[in-house]
């Protein structure tokens, strides 16, 4: 299956091209991102090898940005999803989205069971509907048979996994112009992820903060950095983690750029 994987950011798509592609990087820098602009089209902005992925491809990962969105590690009850399985799991998600709230688009990503079998683990994201819808008209995909929606947080959750081989305590930092999103792991397992908005140049401290409260202080974490690195210096005195090295994707000049996309390629 050819699959071709969109990460949409304020002024670039991060596009990565894999399954029976030649596995590809591609970077398309735009106008900063409108999402009122109905007439912008990445698909009109990019050249035409890029179009060409674009059409040939079987599935489009949409990445849907963790700025936007909702991100919580949820248990699913074993027996009930076996029993009633898409049912059950759109049960759920109007326990965590009651219809009040309006309307939203979500998945489910299968983490794997619990010890004792009894439950399942699973990333639940939700991001308001007419957003997503806005993201995907952007990209110009107007074929939803090709559509896939996944998470940033699911992305650089597998991407953070196969970097480290489900080994330590790790954090995945991607940074924007703005702020950053951070994802977190311990030994395989997903811990949680958020998108915190620099908005008083305590970044730094702040990511420091939210990865420290998902584990003990005694755990120092491995760190892999992606986004705009040229926005590294609002990470401030950056001294308690131990950075990653890149070499999950030894083939692009730049591989900051295509972490969460690179993740979601994953996905069988």
């Amino acid at each position: 299956m050819k699959k071709l994987s969109i990460d949409l950011k304020n002024d670039y798509a991060a596009t990565v091209a894999g399954g029976d592609f030649v596995a590809e990087f591609i970077k398309i820098d735009f106008a900063q991102f409108d999402l009122t602009n109905s007439e912008s089209r990445l698909y009109s902005m990019a050249d035409d090898h890029f179009r060409q992925l674009f059409d040939q491809a079987d599935i489009i990962n949409l990445v849907v940005p963790m700025r936007y969105s909702m991100i919580k590690l949820i248990e699913i009850d074993t027996i009930g999803f076996e029993r009633y399985g898409q049912d059950f799991l759109t049960w759920e998600a109007g326990q965590q989205l009651p219809e009040e709230l309006g309307k939203f688009h979500y998945r489910f990503h299968l983490l794997g069971k619990s010890f004792d079998g009894k439950k399942i683990k699973m990333q639940f994201w939700a991001a308001p509907e007419a957003l997503v819808d806005r993201l995907i008209e952007f990209s110009g995909l107007t074929d939803r048979r090709k559509l896939a929606l996944g998470s940033e947080a699911m992305g650089l959750y597998l991407a953070i996994d196969k970097a480290t081989e489900s080994q330590g305590f790790n954090a995945a930092i991607i940074l924007e112009s703005d702020g950053a999103s951070a994802v977190i792991s311990h030994d395989g397992d997903f811990v949680g992820g958020k998108f915190i908005l620099d908005s008083d140049g305590g970044l730094g401290d702040e990511l420091m903060y939210y990865i420290f409260g998902a584990s003990s202080e005694t755990l120092r974490p491995q760190v892999l950095l992606g986004g705009d690195l040229s926005n590294r210096s609002r990470l401030g005195d950056f001294k308690w983690g131990d950075t990653l090295n890149l070499e999950l994707l030894p083939i692009s000049p730049n591989p900051e750029f295509f972490i969460a996309a690179y993740g979601l390629n994953l996905i069988d």
